[in-house]
């Protein structure tokens, strides 16, 4: 097995609805650039980046599904084998938090074992007045079965990478998790049969 092929593959998606800025993270994160243009975006588009993390190297595939808010059906297709669903609401938006629960009831049909985040962008609008508070953001995730809050700007960057960074290391740790109890229970399977073997065997 060569290296390329022994490193973990994972695929996060960006879910929210429009004017969100799911773009301007996923661009921020690709090539750390930041557009004021602000003509809605439409299509799929995806990167690839090879990181480490705690030593351990690991690919990381992030899809954003910019403009597909409008037809939301067509969306459930790229929730396929993703490990991770980044949903993302705007602080200066309430109501951008509130439409989440429709993105949540199809991430949980099409990648029910995917991991949830939350991320509350365009944090350097605060000062201006953030519409959804921390302890609002919290509890929404606790409602939802999400992993973790995370809050950042596109537009400054804050945030951004450590919110990639961070995911990875819990995707990685979750996999490691979920194989050990694999394991485990193989080993417990395999003792049993051994068991049954011994009582259903005769001691000639």
């Amino acid at each position: 097995m060569s290296d390329e092929e022994s490193v973990p593959l994972y695929k996060i998606v960006l879910a929210g609805d429009l004017g969100v800025g799911k773009t301007s993270i996923f661009r921020r994160y690709d090539i750390d650039k930041f557009s004021d243009y602000r003509e809605p975006t439409f299509g799929l588009d995806k990167l690839s980046k090879n990181i480490e993390v705690d030593g351990k190297r690991l690919k990381i595939i992030v899809w954003d599904t910019a403009g597909m808010e409008r037809t939301r059906s067509l969306t459930s297709n790229y929730y396929h084998n993703s490990e991770a669903v980044i949903l993302v609401y705007a602080i200066d938006d309430m109501y951008s938090l509130t439409l989440l629960r429709n993105w949540i009831l199809d991430v949980n049909k099409d990648a029910g074992k995917a991991l949830k985040f939350l991320v509350g962008n365009k944090i350097d609008l605060a000062e201006e007045g953030s519409q959804v508070d921390e302890q609002l953001a919290r509890r929404f995730c606790e409602n939802n079965g999400i992993k973790k809050l995370y809050k950042v700007s596109a537009k400054t960057g804050k945030g951004v990478r450590e919110m990639f960074d961070d995911i990875a290391k819990l995707l990685l740790a979750n996999k490691e998790s979920t194989t050990r109890g694999e394991n485990i229970f193989t080993l417990k399977r395999e003792d049993m049969n051994k068991q049954a073997k011994k009582e259903n065997g005769c001691s000639c």
